[in-house]
Parts: C-alpha cells; structure tokens; sequence
C-alpha cells in the first residue's frame, strides 16, 4: 500500500516516531562508533608502531572524538526536541575530524592505512544512524572535506594519489551506504505510515460494526422483557464475532396469552450473518402481526417464501443462497398447547425429571434456492400439571473445538450436557453452560456464533 497524500495527523504521528527511531538508533550508534572505532584504531596504531604511536595518535583517535561525541550528547539531553539530530552530528563529526586530525600525525608510510580507516566509520554510522537523506549528504560531505583538509597539511610530503585512490575506493562505499540508509528510513517511514492507515481504517470499521452491534442489541428482546412474559426462562447469547447471525426472538402476537420463542442460525456469521439475522426478525415480526393465529409451520414456510422473494432466490441468476435454519415455538396458554416446528434445528424436550426427548427438525433451510414450497411438520405439547423444559439452540455450541484434542463437541455430548443440567433451576442453567463451554474451549478460538435458550412451562 503506498499512501501518496498525508495528512496532518499522519505527518504528527510519524515525526513523533522519527524521533523515537531517531533516538533509539543513535545511542547504539554511538556506542558502537566509540568502541569500534577507538578500539579499532588504537590497535592499528600499536601494529604501526607499538605504544609509542597509540599515545601519539591518542589526542587525535580517543580523546578528539570522545570531547565532540560527549558535546553532542549534552545538546541531546538539554535540547530534547532536536537532540537526536544533534547526537547524530556529534559522532558523524567526531569520527571523521579524528581521522582528519590523525593524518596530520602519522608518518607517509601510514597515509592509506589511516584513509582506510574510513570505512568502517562510513559503513557503521550508516547502518546504525536513522535520518533523513539530506543529513546523510552533509556529514558525508564533511567526512571528505575534514580528510581533504587534513590531507593538505601532509601533501608536501606525499602524493596526491595516496587520497584519489582510496577516496575512489571510498566514494562508492559512501554512495551504497547513503543509498542503503536513505532506502531503510523510506521504507520505515512508508511501513509506518501504511500501518497507520491501516489502523485508522480498522478502527472506523470496528466503531462501524460495533453501532451496528448496538442496533442489533436493540432489536433483540431484552432478558427482563422476555421474563416478564416467560419467568422461567434463560439465554446462553455469545457471538463468534462483535455482530452475530445467530438471533433469538420472543415475541407476544396479540393480547392473549400466546408466546412465539424462535431461535434462528442464519448463514454466516459477523455482519452478513447479521444482516440476515435482522432480515428474519423483522419478517418474523411482520407474519404474526398479519395473522396471529398461524403456527409454527405455517410460519415457517412463510418466512421462507418471503425471504426467498426479498433474495430474489426465484430468479435463475440469482446466486445468493443465504437463508437460515430455525426452531420456533408457540405457547399457547389459554389452549393449553406448546407447538414446535424446525427448519434444520430440533428441540430438545424434558419432562418432569424424564429421559430428554429431542424432536427432529425438517431437513430443510429457511431460504436458499431449493424452490417449491416447503412444507414444515407440526410437533404439539399438552401444558398440564407436569413441569415441561423445552431447549432451542444454533448448531454453534455443538461446532466448538475442544482445547485439548481439538474434537467437536458434537450432537452426542451437547445431549449429555443439557441431560446434566436437570436437576439445576432453569433460571441457573445459563451460568453452568457457561462454564462448562469455557472449560470445554480452553484457549480455542469460538467456531461459530453461538445461542442457546432453555425455559419451563
């Protein structure tokens, strides 16, 4: 990604972090350049000539450099906003103003030794120091003019092809390492700011979804209203991702004492599961406003020949094969009848302490292009005396990986599960859901949008 246009805010994040780079790699530059290159040229001096010429070119080769380097960090630390670039000009000059300076003291015989010296300097402080191009030029440039001018003093007694053949060894090693260093600071420089627009377009599209979290959040019933028309109720709710396309729906169609309860998995999840999620409820909402006195499978056979008309499911170009699975009741309390019908997702079913039932759903989506229309089975419960649970839930729970093995939960043990929690209130059977997914999942990723409602009649 390559951003052409900054913007200001942009421009003030970068120069705070050129400042940090700034800092960071000078002080190890300057570290480096003083061990490296005192040490480095004091044992050259001792192989010149022994410990005569080390104290000889100590003025020149540790105490020069180490009195300008040690300047450039006291302007570092009293100047904080330009201290870096001062820092990074104190070792640049000290080094090359040693060099310059120790040409003045060496004998002829030690002039391309000493200009070789160079190098290394060069090729350290580019590699370590973090700045800009033009900075790059104009210590290079006084590197050459500090050697030039050190070198006219000693001319007389030695030629001038000692400085053009080493300075013609040296001037494509100083090109490559400004080439090499001004390429480093651009890549840092457009890596960071590429990174920054990358941050800023993730942040407004997590503020995006998390409004539109907020919107979904609203639509769906809150506990306390579902409690008012169902107490002994409760909802296990944990989506994969901010948004979810698994949804669940309690709704009272008219003022009698009916109760719609649904619980939906539509295709996907994030936000074009949710999309769909807020599609089927509004259609829900829509079909028992129409005619309250429908049942579940008429419902869903309804909804599916809606959402496939909304899709444009008929149309042979159409691709969109987004629907939904769903479990839908219907309480009727002045009937005494509980009806059930399922598109792909079944019911489980206790009653009074019994073995737990599971009635199978008809094997066929809300939605998708399976055309026809689809005619969903009918199951139906008498409410007497005897206390009834009933459990709708996406297939999300039954998906989840294990930490350890990495297996499904799969159908067989969510059973075992839900069979387990029979002698527990319902109102408590939310919590112990949860801690059992939790210790099921261990640090593995969610599978899938996951829902789970339980309540008692």
């Amino acid at each position: 990604m390559k951003t052409n246009r900054i913007d200001p805010h942009l421009t003030l994040l970068w120069k705070k972090e050129e400042k940090k780079l700034l800092e960071e790699n000078n002080i190890l530059s300057l570290w480096v350049a003083l061990l490296t290159y005192s040490g480095g040229t004091s044992l050259g001096s001792y192989l010149m000539g022994g410990y005569e010429m080390v104290w000889k070119l100590f003025p020149a080769q540790v105490l020069l450099p180490v009195v300008i380097i040690l300047l450039g960090w006291i302007g570092y630390k009293t100047y904080k906003s330009g201290g870096g670039i001062l820092l990074s000009y104190a070792i640049g000059i000290g080094l090359f103003s040693s060099i310059a300076y120790s040409l003045l003291l060496v004998e002829k015989k030690s002039l391309e030794v000493l200009l070789l010296s160079n190098i290394p300097v060069i090729i350290t402080f580019t590699l370590l120091t973090f700045w800009q191009l033009k900075h790059q030029a104009i210590l290079m440039t006084y590197g050459f003019l500090a050697n030039l001018l050190g070198y006219t003093f000693v001319a007389a007694d030695a030629p001038w092809s000692y400085f053009i053949n080493i300075w013609s060894i040296l001037l494509p090693i100083v090109l490559g390492s400004v080439y090499f260093s001004n390429f480093r600071y651009k890549t840092f420089k457009q890596r960071f700011l590429d990174n920054q627009v990358l941050n800023q377009q993730k942040e407004a599209i997590t503020e995006s979804i998390q409004y539109a979290s907020r919107i979904q959040q609203a639509v769906l019933p809150t506990l306390s209203s579902i409690k008012a028309k169902i107490p002994q109720f409760f909802l296990f709710y944990q989506p994969k991702d901010i948004v979810s396309g698994d949804f669940y729906w309690v709704e009272q169609a008219s003022e009698k004492e009916e109760y719609w309860v649904a619980v939906g998995d539509a295709t996907g999840h994030g936000i074009p599961g949710s999309l769909m999620a807020m599609i089927g409820i509004n259609l829900l909402n829509q079909i028992i406003r129409e005619n309250p006195l429908l049942l579940p499978n008429q419902v869903l056979s309804e909804l599916d020949l809606r959402i496939r008309i909304l899709l444009k499911q008929s149309d042979g170009d159409n691709l969109i094969q987004d629907g939904m699975d769903i479990a839908l009741l219907k309480i009727d309390q002045e009937n005494k009848k509980i009806h059930f019908a399922g598109a792909n997702r079944p019911l489980f079913y206790v009653e009074n302490n019994q073995p737990l039932i599971q009635i199978k759903a008809d094997k066929l989506p809300i939605g998708n292009t399976i055309q026809g229309d689809k005619q969903f089975s009918l199951q139906t419960f008498e409410i007497t005396q005897e206390e009834k649970r009933f459990y709708l839930f996406s297939d999300g729970i039954i998906d989840q990986f294990d930490a350890e093995d990495q297996k499904r939960l799969g159908s067989k043990r969510w059973r075992s599960w839900v069979e387990a929690l029979q002698n527990t209130a319902i109102e408590d059977q939310s919590l112990m859901i949860t801690q059992q997914y939790e210790k099921w999942k261990g640090n593995t990723p969610q599978t899938d949008d996951i829902i789970v409602v339980g309540l008692q009649i």
